[in-house]
């Protein structure tokens, strides 16, 4: 069997479908969407696909705790008062690039609102694209968060980095030249130090929760005194993932560590 995340957009489903079925079944889940309804249906799924139901239930009791505690917070925020925020997608074709998510890409719009963010980009007309710069330049931004590949930074960010003290070197390069663009260099966010990096795999994959600790710790410091978003990272890794592994011998995850912040 093939399991793929489910995209909505993306047109090359059905070939996949075509080209290998029925000697291998293929099955398109739903991991993008971080609301608590869609990953019970998906991992419910999920379990008995792989014939681990139980492992499954076990996980949605872990995400459902973590989401619940979060949401029970950020839920009292009235949005008028919720950070601005713009997330930029650094392309991994360019550097250049100014992208971001917009309002026809509605589960990123659900992983910012879980954690109490106001998307500036939320009403753009497009799933995944460009930004017009001078449209960028007119915006009030609270909070920058750059979503950083690993492809576009090797020995920077994820788990297969093996020097961690190199990796935040560069992890604070990137995060000062972001803070340096013009679109970037007068904005609220840029004279705070509001301005983070987080991998890319904490927002698009089933990692998203852990994606969503380390926003919500960013973004409200005070009211989330008690969360420990590595520790939360640390045991997603070695419950789920069933990993011998370490996290603060690891690359970069979250740029600055929300508990420094």
């Amino acid at each position: 069997v093939l399991i793929l995340p489910k995209f909505d957009w993306y047109t090359g489903s059905e070939d996949i479908t075509k080209m290998l079925e029925p000697d291998i079944p293929v099955v398109f889940l739903d991991t993008l969407d971080p609301s608590p309804a869609v990953v019970n249906e998906t991992f419910q799924k999920l379990g008995i696909i792989t014939g681990n139901e139980a492992k499954a239930k076990e996980y949605l009791v872990f995400y459902n705790n973590i989401f619940g505690s979060i949401v029970s917070k950020t839920s009292l925020v009235n949005p008028e008062e919720r950070p601005r925020i713009f997330f930029r997608a650094i392309g991994k074709t360019s550097p250049d690039q100014i992208t971001t998510y917009g309002k026809d890409m509605p589960w990123f719009q659900n992983f910012l609102d879980a954690a109490g963010a106001h998307n500036i980009a939320g009403d753009l007309p497009i799933s995944y694209g460009d930004i017009d710069r001078e449209w960028l330049l007119e915006q009030d931004i609270d909070v920058i968060v750059v979503k950083c590949w690993g492809e576009r930074y090797p020995g920077v960010f994820g788990y297969s980095v093996p020097d961690r003290e190199e990796a935040i070197k560069s992890a604070d390069e990137i995060r000062n030249s972001n803070m340096k663009l013009d679109v970037f260099s007068n904005t609220i966010a840029a004279r705070d130090g509001n301005v983070y990096l987080l991998e890319d795999s904490m927002d698009a994959t089933q990692r998203n929760i852990i994606g969503i600790v380390y926003l919500a710790k960013w973004l409200y410091p005070e009211e989330f005194s008690d969360l420990d978003p590595e520790a939360v990272h640390q045991e997603y890794v070695s419950r789920f993932m069933e990993a011998d592994y370490n996290l603060a011998e690891s690359g970069v995850f979250a740029y600055p560590p929300p508990e420094t912040v």
